[in-house]
């Protein structure tokens, strides 16, 4: 892992690490992970921060189901 990055604005304070494939678990994948830790600070709920997760990741064509 590289050393983490950091962004500020007004509102929010997002410190990043750098991005580290992985193989797939759970199920048969051609394509790898891309894994990324992040710590947020923000005025938002934690529920409100994953709801914004869920719907880039819905937009981004991302596929729930597990067979």
């Amino acid at each position: 892992w590289l050393p983490f990055r950091t962004a500020r604005s007004s509102r929010h304070t997002v410190i990043g690490s750098s991005t580290r494939s992985s193989a797939p678990w759970g199920f048969h994948s051609e394509e790898k992970f891309l894994n990324q830790v992040i710590r947020i600070e923000t005025i938002h709920s934690p529920l409100h921060i994953l709801n914004k997760i869920l719907t880039i990741e819905n937009k981004l064509g991302r596929k729930r189901d597990i067979n």
